[in-house]
Protein backbone atom coordinates (compact mmCIF):
# COMPACT_ATOMS: atom_id res chain seq x y z
CA UNK A 1 0.00 0.00 0.00
CA UNK A 2 1.42 3.20 -0.80
CA UNK A 3 1.88 5.68 1.97
CA UNK A 4 1.48 9.55 1.34
CA UNK A 5 5.13 9.58 1.10
CA UNK A 6 5.10 7.36 -1.77
CA UNK A 7 2.35 9.05 -3.63
CA UNK A 8 4.48 12.49 -3.38
CA UNK A 9 7.40 10.73 -5.03
CA UNK A 10 4.96 9.13 -7.94
CA UNK A 11 3.50 12.38 -8.44
CA UNK A 12 6.65 14.27 -8.78
CA UNK A 13 8.23 10.97 -11.51
CA UNK A 14 5.11 11.80 -13.19
CA UNK A 15 5.39 15.76 -13.00
CA UNK A 16 9.06 15.83 -14.11
CA UNK A 17 8.22 13.00 -16.95
CA UNK A 18 5.33 15.44 -18.38
CA UNK A 19 7.56 18.34 -18.40
CA UNK A 20 10.66 16.55 -19.89
CA UNK A 21 8.90 14.78 -22.78
CA UNK A 22 6.31 18.36 -23.95
CA UNK A 23 9.97 20.16 -23.97
CA UNK A 24 11.32 17.29 -26.40
CA UNK A 25 8.33 18.26 -28.65
CA UNK A 26 8.39 21.57 -27.96
CA UNK A 27 12.61 22.18 -28.12
CA UNK A 28 12.05 19.73 -31.23
CA UNK A 29 9.38 21.72 -33.42
CA UNK A 30 10.89 25.60 -32.55
CA UNK A 31 14.25 25.15 -31.04
CA UNK A 32 15.85 26.43 -27.90
CA UNK A 33 15.48 30.13 -28.28
CA UNK A 34 11.84 30.29 -29.51
CA UNK A 35 10.53 28.12 -26.71
CA UNK A 36 9.67 29.31 -23.56
CA UNK A 37 9.70 27.92 -20.11
CA UNK A 38 6.01 29.17 -19.58
CA UNK A 39 4.88 27.35 -22.80
CA UNK A 40 6.66 23.82 -21.75
CA UNK A 41 4.83 24.32 -18.21
CA UNK A 42 1.38 25.13 -19.65
CA UNK A 43 1.74 22.27 -21.85
CA UNK A 44 2.67 19.82 -18.86
CA UNK A 45 -0.32 21.49 -17.06
CA UNK A 46 2.15 21.70 -14.29
CA UNK A 47 3.29 25.31 -12.15
CA UNK A 48 5.89 27.13 -14.13
CA UNK A 49 7.84 26.81 -10.99
CA UNK A 50 7.88 22.92 -11.33
CA UNK A 51 10.83 23.74 -14.21
CA UNK A 52 13.16 25.62 -11.41
CA UNK A 53 12.32 22.36 -8.78
CA UNK A 54 12.56 19.58 -11.67
CA UNK A 55 15.99 21.00 -13.88
CA UNK A 56 17.12 24.49 -12.44
CA UNK A 57 16.49 26.67 -15.72
CA UNK A 58 15.77 26.17 -18.96
CA UNK A 59 19.04 25.05 -19.71
CA UNK A 60 19.07 22.13 -17.20
CA UNK A 61 15.75 20.80 -19.10
CA UNK A 62 16.97 21.64 -22.50
CA UNK A 63 20.14 19.08 -21.41
CA UNK A 64 17.43 16.76 -19.80
CA UNK A 65 15.69 16.67 -22.97
CA UNK A 66 18.56 16.33 -25.72
CA UNK A 67 20.82 13.62 -23.12
CA UNK A 68 17.99 11.52 -21.47
CA UNK A 69 15.21 11.09 -23.91
CA UNK A 70 17.55 9.92 -26.66
CA UNK A 71 18.33 6.69 -25.28
CA UNK A 72 22.10 6.59 -26.06
CA UNK A 73 23.12 5.84 -22.73
CA UNK A 74 21.14 2.71 -23.15
CA UNK A 75 22.66 2.37 -26.29
CA UNK A 76 26.36 2.39 -25.40
CA UNK A 77 25.51 -0.27 -22.99
CA UNK A 78 23.90 -2.77 -25.65
CA UNK A 79 26.34 -2.11 -28.11
CA UNK A 80 29.14 -3.07 -25.91
CA UNK A 81 29.43 -6.66 -27.32
CA UNK A 82 29.90 -4.93 -30.94
CA UNK A 83 33.30 -4.76 -31.05
CA UNK A 84 34.49 -8.04 -29.62
CA UNK A 85 36.90 -10.01 -31.22
CA UNK A 86 35.15 -13.50 -31.32
CA UNK A 87 31.74 -11.70 -32.87
CA UNK A 88 31.51 -12.72 -36.73
CA UNK A 89 31.62 -9.91 -39.14
CA UNK A 90 27.80 -10.58 -39.75
CA UNK A 91 26.78 -11.23 -36.60
CA UNK A 92 28.47 -7.68 -35.01
CA UNK A 93 26.91 -5.55 -38.26
CA UNK A 94 23.12 -7.41 -36.78
CA UNK A 95 23.68 -6.61 -33.32
CA UNK A 96 24.63 -2.86 -34.21
CA UNK A 97 21.79 -2.26 -36.60
CA UNK A 98 19.35 -3.89 -34.23
CA UNK A 99 20.85 -1.00 -31.61
CA UNK A 100 20.66 1.76 -33.69
CA UNK A 101 16.96 1.47 -35.04
CA UNK A 102 15.18 0.34 -31.47
CA UNK A 103 14.29 4.12 -31.17
CA UNK A 104 12.19 3.54 -34.31
CA UNK A 105 9.91 1.43 -32.16
CA UNK A 106 9.15 4.20 -29.51
CA UNK A 107 7.17 6.38 -31.99
CA UNK A 108 6.89 9.88 -31.62
CA UNK A 109 9.69 10.69 -28.32
CA UNK A 110 12.29 8.89 -31.27
CA UNK A 111 10.97 10.82 -34.11
CA UNK A 112 11.16 14.31 -31.76
CA UNK A 113 14.65 13.10 -30.19
CA UNK A 114 16.25 13.08 -33.45
CA UNK A 115 14.52 16.08 -34.67
CA UNK A 116 15.83 17.71 -31.98
CA UNK A 117 19.59 15.92 -32.92
CA UNK A 118 19.27 18.06 -36.06
CA UNK A 119 18.38 21.33 -34.91
CA UNK A 120 21.07 20.97 -32.41
CA UNK A 121 23.84 20.63 -35.05
CA UNK A 122 22.02 23.88 -36.53
CA UNK A 123 21.73 26.00 -33.64
CA UNK A 124 24.21 25.13 -31.65
CA UNK A 125 24.03 25.55 -27.87
CA UNK A 126 26.85 23.63 -27.03
CA UNK A 127 25.70 19.87 -26.43
CA UNK A 128 26.45 18.46 -29.99
CA UNK A 129 29.87 18.48 -29.03
CA UNK A 130 29.67 16.66 -25.52
CA UNK A 131 27.66 14.28 -27.81
CA UNK A 132 30.38 13.66 -30.43
CA UNK A 133 32.72 13.14 -27.25
CA UNK A 134 31.24 11.32 -24.99
CA UNK A 135 28.79 9.03 -27.44
CA UNK A 136 29.08 9.49 -30.94
CA UNK A 137 32.92 8.80 -30.77
CA UNK A 138 33.05 5.71 -28.75
CA UNK A 139 30.44 4.25 -31.10
CA UNK A 140 32.76 5.28 -33.97
CA UNK A 141 35.72 3.98 -32.37
CA UNK A 142 34.25 0.90 -31.90
CA UNK A 143 33.49 0.56 -35.32
CA UNK A 144 36.64 1.51 -36.64
CA UNK A 145 38.26 -1.38 -34.39
CA UNK A 146 35.24 -4.15 -35.55
CA UNK A 147 36.53 -2.58 -39.86
CA UNK A 148 39.89 -2.70 -39.31
CA UNK A 149 39.52 -6.55 -38.05
CA UNK A 150 37.95 -7.73 -41.35
CA UNK A 151 39.44 -5.72 -43.86
CA UNK A 152 42.33 -7.40 -42.62
CA UNK A 153 44.37 -3.74 -41.21
CA UNK A 154 46.14 -2.57 -37.83
CA UNK A 155 45.50 1.10 -38.18
CA UNK A 156 42.36 3.40 -39.08
CA UNK A 157 43.53 5.04 -42.21
CA UNK A 158 41.17 6.92 -44.59
CA UNK A 159 39.27 4.09 -46.41
CA UNK A 160 38.15 2.54 -42.98
CA UNK A 161 36.93 6.01 -42.28
CA UNK A 162 34.77 6.01 -45.32
CA UNK A 163 33.66 2.88 -44.70
CA UNK A 164 32.46 3.72 -41.26
CA UNK A 165 30.34 6.40 -42.81
CA UNK A 166 29.13 5.02 -45.39
CA UNK A 167 27.95 1.97 -42.68
CA UNK A 168 26.67 4.43 -40.44
CA UNK A 169 24.89 6.79 -42.96
CA UNK A 170 22.51 4.08 -43.69
CA UNK A 171 20.49 4.01 -40.29
CA UNK A 172 21.04 7.80 -39.51
CA UNK A 173 18.97 8.00 -42.92
CA UNK A 174 16.25 6.31 -42.57
CA UNK A 175 15.85 7.83 -38.59
CA UNK A 176 16.42 11.25 -39.62
CA UNK A 177 14.68 11.36 -42.88
CA UNK A 178 11.70 9.57 -41.70
CA UNK A 179 8.78 11.65 -42.73
CA UNK A 180 10.54 11.57 -46.38
CA UNK A 181 11.09 8.06 -45.92
CA UNK A 182 7.50 7.43 -45.08
CA UNK A 183 6.24 9.97 -48.25
CA UNK A 184 8.66 8.37 -50.45
CA UNK A 185 7.67 4.55 -49.33
CA UNK A 186 4.88 4.16 -47.84
CA UNK A 187 5.04 0.16 -48.98
CA UNK A 188 7.74 -0.02 -46.04
CA UNK A 189 5.23 0.35 -42.97
CA UNK A 190 4.79 2.43 -40.03
CA UNK A 191 8.71 3.08 -38.30
CA UNK A 192 7.92 0.20 -36.20
CA UNK A 193 7.27 -2.28 -38.77
CA UNK A 194 11.21 -1.41 -41.06
CA UNK A 195 12.97 -1.85 -38.01
CA UNK A 196 13.31 -6.01 -38.86
CA UNK A 197 13.40 -5.81 -42.51
CA UNK A 198 15.79 -3.01 -42.21
CA UNK A 199 18.11 -4.71 -40.07
CA UNK A 200 18.43 -7.76 -42.63
CA UNK A 201 18.77 -5.38 -45.57
CA UNK A 202 21.43 -3.23 -43.51
CA UNK A 203 23.20 -6.10 -42.63
CA UNK A 204 23.26 -7.46 -45.93
CA UNK A 205 24.54 -4.13 -47.56
CA UNK A 206 27.14 -3.61 -45.07
CA UNK A 207 28.84 -6.70 -45.04
CA UNK A 208 28.94 -6.34 -48.81
CA UNK A 209 30.52 -3.09 -48.63
CA UNK A 210 33.57 -4.59 -46.25
CA UNK A 211 34.57 -7.41 -48.86
CA UNK A 212 34.18 -4.54 -51.52
CA UNK A 213 36.86 -2.48 -49.51
CA UNK A 214 38.85 -5.45 -48.57
CA UNK A 215 38.68 -6.38 -52.15
CA UNK A 216 39.20 -2.35 -53.39
CA UNK A 217 42.64 -2.94 -51.51
CA UNK A 218 43.85 -6.53 -52.58
CA UNK A 219 44.06 -4.94 -56.24
CA UNK A 220 45.80 -2.05 -55.04
CA UNK A 221 48.34 -4.18 -53.56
Amino acid sequence: MLNASSLLSVDGQQTRHRLLYEALRLFSEQGFAKTSIRAIAQAAQVNVSAISYYFGDKEGLYRAAFFETSCQENMQAMLAPFSAPELGLEAALRLYYQVMLAPLQEGAAAQQSMRLYLREMLEPTGLWQEEIAHRLRPTYEAMWRVLCRHVGVTEVDEGIRWLALAINGMPIHLQAVQEMVQALNPELGAPEQQVLPAVEAFTAYAVALVAAEKNRREMKS
